[in-house]
């Protein structure tokens, strides 16, 4: 009997940290940034869709910062204000971001920051670069929520 319960109590060791590891992965949330704990973050935070792009809500929002997939995508309201930048500028329905390119040339990682927004906001994504775009139509509404300010992305063409 010792040799039927010990391959028995292998299979549910093992069943029970497989779900533990699954339990532990839909925990993932980001690490709230320095400015989070704003009454303007957390106004922004609560505005998030549920899901993005089918990927559910890792954990409840903290601090203004929330995850979804696994923490494949991340979003963190508080951080530091860009200064202006020659790094690429891309403005998606009405909200300005900045692409961090050193950042997705050396870990593939995306990583945009809002532009002539106050508080200012980050959104890191892991995976195809090609579902970005869709990600920040799905955060638009929430990144509304923060007030513009005076700045502004321009090209090139508008400096010279």
């Amino acid at each position: 009997m010792r040799r039927v319960l010990t391959p028995l109590a292998g299979l549910l060791l093992c069943a029970c940290a497989a779900t533990s590891a699954l339990a532990g992965a839909r925990q993932a949330t980001a690490t709230p940034a320095p400015g989070g704990r704003s009454a303007a973050c957390a106004g922004l935070v609560a505005q998030v869709p549920a899901s993005l792009l089918g990927r559910p809500r890792d954990a409840p929002p903290r601090a203004g910062a929330v995850s979804w997939g696994s923490g494949r995508a991340e979003l963190r309201c508080g951080v530091e204000e860009l200064s202006p930048t020659a790094d690429p500028c891309i403005e998606v329905d009405g909200v300005d971001w900045v692409l961090d390119e050193h950042l997705l040339n050396t870990d593939s990682t995306a990583r945009l920051t809002t532009y002539g927004r106050r508080p200012a906001s980050e959104f890191t994504y892991h995976g195809p670069r090609e579902e970005v775009a869709g990600y920040l139509v799905s955060l638009r509404d929430a990144v509304r929520a923060a007030p513009r300010t005076e700045r502004k992305c321009v090209s090139l063409r508008e400096v010279g």
